[in-house]
């Protein structure tokens, strides 16, 4: 089973690669070092190139800006608005101190 990170205390494992329906598998991206796209909201707070990201509640992908918490990735690319495809190198799951 997958789920959205949409906490502060969600460890992130990876990126969600399709959109499954009910009894298909869900293909997730783990491997630290990788790249992968993902659409982010840098609508109210931009994204810059070496930002951590973070997912919000609908799960796109937004600056972490506050410590503590996990983040899975650097953006590689800037986003100043909701709905950006972005690629990001995926970390792990990281904290921010």
């Amino acid at each position: 089973m997958v789920d959205v990170c949409d906490g502060a205390t969600d460890v992130p494992i990876g990126v969600l690669q399709n959109k499954p329906v009910a009894n298909q598998a869900a293909e997730v991206i783990t491997l630290a070092g990788a790249i992968t796209k993902v659409v982010s909201d840098g609508s109210s707070v931009n994204i810059a190139i070496g930002d951590p990201v973070v997912t919000d509640a609908t799960g796109k992908a937004i600056k972490k800006t506050a410590s503590g918490g996990w983040y899975n990735g650097i953006a590689l690319e800037a986003s100043a608005a909701d709905g950006k495809v972005i690629p990001v190198l995926l970390t792990g799951a990281q904290q921010l101190a």
